[in-house]
């Protein structure tokens, strides 16, 4: 399902590619000339680094069916602009099309993080089922099993018949630390 949500991202990246091809070099002489951003060395606003995002940027703009943004599309965006910004002013950085840029951004960033966790719940699933078939063939239980199996036991039709036979072979229970035992335990 969420990999299925890019594909509603399509038409707005390919607007955006459409400006960009349009409007490009201006949208690239706002970011160059602003004096608004930092531009240290290290920081994705300084001309050099500029320069290869352009490139990187011309090219996946260039290409007709969309795919998931470069990494360098971040400098196109309103978050890494605040990032990177000095006190002055600029008010071209709050152009259409960076603000359209941190809109699919944000849509990107919840996308990837669904699909984390869509991959990571897939893979506890499947881990899980694999343990307990490992299990099973082995014939091994962990000491949460006994707890779970006792449990499940008691609240089946005849749990009561076993509540009142464990009672009567464990009439008494030491329970040490009993502060520090969870619902299934108690």
């Amino acid at each position: 399902l969420p990999l299925a949500r890019f594909d509603d991202l399509a038409p707005g990246l390919k607007a955006l590619a459409e400006v960009w091809r349009e409007e490009g070099d201006r949208l690239k002489s706002i970011l160059l000339d602003s004096k608004a951003l930092s531009r240290a060395k290290t920081k994705p606003y300084h001309p050099s680094n500029l320069q290869l995002s352009f490139t990187i940027l011309d090219d996946w703009f260039g290409v007709e069916e969309p795919s998931p943004p470069p990494e360098v599309f971040k400098v196109l965006t309103p978050d890494c602009m605040g990032e990177h910004r000095l006190k002055k002013p600029d008010p071209e950085l709050d152009d259409a099309f960076f603000l359209q840029c941190g809109g699919v951004q944000q849509d990107l960033d919840r996308l990837k993080r669904d699909l984390r966790a869509a991959a990571l719940a897939d893979a506890a699933a499947f881990t899980r089922r694999e343990v307990r078939e490992a299990k099973q063939q082995a014939q091994l239980l962990s000491f949460d099993d006994l707890l779970t199996e006792m449990r499940d036991a008691l609240m089946r039709e005849n749990g009561g018949a076993l509540a009142d036979s464990v009672r009567g072979q464990f009439p008494v229970a030491m329970i040490d630390e009993f502060q520090d035992t969870d619902p299934v335990q108690y």
